[in-house]
């Protein structure tokens, strides 16, 4: 046996020194995790702000939003977002906002990178108010050459 590459100091089990037995521990980064003086729990920082600021532990599913996308300020405002997808939300209005748009009318291609309008996309067959990601000239384009490409590779 070897000695674990993590810097532990203790004999790695599964022999190898690429990862360490302990790759998977999560190692706290002092700008980002703390312990939390009363429970003694290691917690992110963010997470600790928002619990002081709602009085009471996040419920389940929870996400912080950084509204300026920097992890390490210690100072900045925060967002609690119920869960995952209003996060996600946040993060695709703020980009349609910086690339100039106007996100409640406009969106941006994912294909060409461009903001257009709501109905230069197409809708999704699930009827929710959902759009594609390209564009219908992006998307035509894509069809046009996945069309070829087959009938290229079929003669």
């Amino acid at each position: 046996m070897t000695l674990c590459a993590c810097g532990c100091g203790e004999l790695c089990p599964h022999g190898t020194t690429k990862r360490g037995h302990h790759w998977r521990v999560k190692v706290p980064k002092s700008y980002i995790e703390r312990t939390d003086p009363r429970s003694g729990v290691s917690a992110h920082v963010h997470r600790m702000r928002a619990e002081a600021a709602l009085g009471r532990p996040l419920p389940a599913g929870c996400e912080v939003h950084h509204p300026d996308e920097d992890k390490t300020n210690l100072t900045a405002r925060l967002v609690i977002c119920q869960d995952i997808a209003y996060h996600k939300l946040l993060h695709h209005r703020k980009r349609v906002l910086a690339a100039g748009g106007n996100p409640n009318t406009e969106k941006i291609c994912g294909r060409c990178h461009v903001v257009k309008p709501l109905t230069a996309f197409s809708p999704t067959r699930r009827g929710r108010g959902g759009r594609y990601a390209f564009c219908r000239v992006c998307s035509a384009a894509k069809n046009l050459a996945r069309y070829h490409q087959r009938k290229a590779s079929a003669a």
